[in-house]
């Protein structure tokens, strides 16, 4: 069994959910998993633990309550769907990265709360998909996102057109790759026949 080492600079709950989870699968004895809780701390963790008066952990739920009670300070703070809101696509931002960045952002929302996330995606540069996504009437979170995606994909072969016309205008002759060839032979390729 392979438990990452804690330190006081992460939640301590982590730790704890590890354990349980590796241990349960094994065992299920309270006294065991006093004693091996303790061999994952290190720096100031192990310090406090080394100090604590005999006795004065009855069982395992005990310890984890002292070890988030004595370490709560690492405990992120639980996010809202408001906090989405906060989340807009930036000039320089393809829309495929803005929805990258509000994913993440919404993997932290605990409770989720889909209206409010619908409206918070509304935070697009693109005034015509914000006009889409604001009349769209069946507004649920999968249908929003299937809007967004379809627009990324329409966004993204605009600017493949837009490269495919400007290496045109340059003089690069471009013709459909050879299948028989590998991707560095069919680059090589289009740079002996540039004009």
């Amino acid at each position: 069994m392979n438990l990452d080492k804690y330190d006081e600079l992460t939640n301590p709950r982590e730790p704890i959910q590890n354990v349980r989870r590796s241990l349960e699968l094994v065992i299920d004895d309270n006294d065991v998993m006093c004693k091996i809780l303790p061999t994952i701390f290190r720096g100031n963790v192990k310090k406090w633990y080394n100090n604590l008066k005999p006795g004065y952990v009855l069982s395992f739920q005990d310890l984890c309550a002292q070890l988030v009670m004595h370490f709560s300070t690492n405990i992120p703070m639980k996010k809202s769907s408001i906090e989405l809101f906060g989340v807009i696509q930036g000039e320089k931002d393809s829309t495929r990265a803005y929805l990258r960045r509000f994913n993440e952002e919404m993997l932290q929302v605990e409770d989720l709360l889909e209206l409010i996330t619908c409206e918070a995606l509304k935070g697009v540069k693109s005034e015509e998909l914000w006009k889409q996504l604001h009349s769209l009437q069946d507004r649920t979170l999968q249908r929003v996102k299937q809007m967004i995606e379809s627009h990324i994909r329409v966004e993204e072969a605009l600017a493949a057109r837009r490269s495919f016309s400007q290496i045109y205008r340059e003089g690069v002759r471009v013709e459909p790759p050879n299948m028989n060839r590998s991707p560095v032979d069919r680059q090589r390729m289009l740079k002996e026949r540039a004009f």
